[in-house]
């Protein structure tokens, strides 16, 4: 199953998805991006043997509505860490936050928050940053698109906009880079996700989605023949005269695994053997 959930404040996306397993008797389940616990919104979730497709689906955009919030600095870079006041009062405007965001709209290296998930010899950053051990997190390209300014209120300081941004990007550090831009000191105070590649918050009232509509890319259907050479390890010759070097291998509306096309035949790259073990065993072949 692939199913969107609705992640609550306040609430970590793994307790979230393992309440879903819980009350829903799933073994195996994962998500496509965590939510820190402060955020809201859409989390992309795969069970079962589809948590195999989970690196399939989790490769465009997600967008979210953010507010940062002037004249804070916190060690987590959000209203969750330990808050320091400077009291000061930031005289921006629309047209000086616009001019910042323009710096940032396209492709540039952002550098992660320590109190995050991305890993250093294999532990967690976020727990070494708890233990107050020196971190150095290198920084990657991110994309960000349709960074727009929501809101300016000068009497509660806060920044709202909406971005969308490419898988891996962290939006407390965006903010901190345009806190900087500006001048200025700021931490991140809400953050909502309410769309991941083309899902929406309509998509909600799904009871599950589709994942051949979730993939676009080319995709070669087997017959029940067919799948059972691949299944023996051996090449399935085909009509089709082009070559591939990624298809994904779909049996009875099931994604099945992945292929290359080479000189006419159809080889293999990986099959899902428990998914389709249990496809065949439901047919009774």
């Amino acid at each position: 199953m692939i199913k969107l959930l609705y992640k609550e404040k306040n609430v970590s996306s793994f307790q979230k998805i393992k309440s879903f397993a819980k009350n829903n008797n799933i073994k195996k389940i994962g998500h496509t991006g965590t939510l820190d616990p402060i955020a809201e919104g859409l989390l992309l979730i795969a069970t079962e043997d589809d948590t195999k497709l989970i690196p399939y689906i989790d490769t465009k955009y997600k967008s979210y509505i953010a507010t940062m919030q002037l004249g804070i600095s916190s060690t987590t870079w959000d209203v969750d860490g330990i808050l320091t006041k400077n009291n000061l009062i930031y005289h921006l405007n629309e047209l000086k936050i616009l001019k910042a965001f323009e710096k940032f709209n396209g492709f540039y290296d952002q550098k992660p928050p320590i109190f995050s998930a991305k890993k250093i010899n294999g532990q967690r950053a976020y727990k070494l940053a708890r233990e107050n051990k020196e971190i150095t997190l290198k920084k990657q390209k991110v994309e960000i698109k349709n960074l727009k300014l929501l809101n300016f209120n000068f009497e509660n300081q806060t920044i709202e906009f909406s971005v969308t941004v490419s898988r891996g990007t962290y939006i407390r550090s965006l903010i901190q880079d345009i806190a900087k831009e500006l001048n200025v000191i700021a931490t991140m105070s809400k953050l909502l996700r309410y769309e991941i590649n083309d899902l929406t918050l309509s998509d909600l009232e799904k009871t599950e989605l589709n994942p051949l509509e979730l993939i676009k890319e080319k995709k070669h259907f087997l017959n029940l023949q067919d799948l059972k050479i691949l299944i023996k390890g051996q090449n399935v010759k085909i009509d089709e005269n082009i070559n591939e070097n990624h298809i994904f291998l779909v049996y009875k509306k099931n994604i099945v695994g992945l292929a290359i096309i080479k000189n006419g035949y159809l080889k293999s790259k990986k099959l899902f053997g428990k998914k389709i073990e249990r496809i065949l065993k439901d047919e009774k072949i």
